[in-house]
């Protein structure tokens, strides 16, 4: 059986190195140096801030993430410009973002209901 790497997988191993955040399925947000991403998206980070859905701040110097928790991706703008990118217009489905504009509304809304 043979199997191959999508799209999305790929640019998230482009993002290796590079500053990542993600959001878990309990809704707390985790930034931190990408180490490592397996295929099936468990990931590895470094240097990490955690925000709780409550708004509270956290800092972690290692943690390792299952990919099934994981809802979504924002990887560093500068990987729009990868080999990747022509490609990944056709996955538009999949949850993986380009830009932290999306994060950054989606925090404020939740700011603004918790107020």
């Amino acid at each position: 059986m043979t199997s191959t790497i999508g799209i999305p997988i790929k640019l998230l191993n482009e993002a290796q190195g590079h500053v990542v955040t993600l959001e878990i399925t309990s809704g707390q947000v985790y930034r931190g140096k990408l180490l490592e991403a397996e295929d099936n998206m468990n990931v590895q980070l470094k240097d990490i801030t955690v925000t709780a859905r409550d708004g509270r701040v956290s800092h972690l110097d290692q943690v390792y993430i299952r990919g099934s928790h994981v809802r979504f991706f924002i990887v560093p703008d500068m990987l729009r410009y990868g080999p990747c990118s022509q490609l990944y217009c056709f996955y538009p489905s999949f949850m993986l973002s380009i830009t932290e504009n999306r994060l950054t509304r989606e925090l404020q809304k939740r700011a603004d209901v918790q107020k």
